[in-house]
């Protein structure tokens, strides 16, 4: 059985490792950016099952690769994690097809938001 492929995005390197490790842990293929850069261009190559990604990313956002995901084609499950709470982020990731996670969150709450946004690609 292919194992699940994974990118998770995020500019705080204790995050990224915790989420990384989180998804590695229940079966994903992880692969880890801190840069916007590197995540574009990693998304722009590779079919993914999954994109866990903060919503600042310096100059960039999170949002940008929830748009290039969902362009990619269907299939890919977006979950966009803030510190930030805003009814406008929110409403911003649900239009690109995202779940939005507050920070902090524990590896259950995680793997539920994946697994309803896996649903929600599915069902697209």
């Amino acid at each position: 059985m292919k194992s699940m492929s994974a990118l998770v995005v995020d500019n705080d390197e204790e995050m990224l490792g915790l989420v990384g490790n989180w998804l590695s842990d229940s079966g994903y293929e992880v692969v880890a950016c801190s840069r916007f850069e590197t995540a574009r261009a990693y998304l722009a190559a590779h079919r993914l099952d999954a994109l866990v990604t903060n919503l600042r990313l310096g100059e960039y956002n999170g949002l940008q690769l929830a748009l290039r995901a969902s362009w990619m084609g269907a299939g890919t499950a977006v979950v966009v994690m803030s510190a930030y709470d805003d009814v406008v982020l929110r409403r911003d990731a649900a239009a690109c097809g995202a779940r939005f996670m507050l920070k902090p969150f524990d590896r259950e709450s995680l793997l539920s938001e994946l697994a309803a946004a896996h649903s929600t690609t599915a069902a697209a």
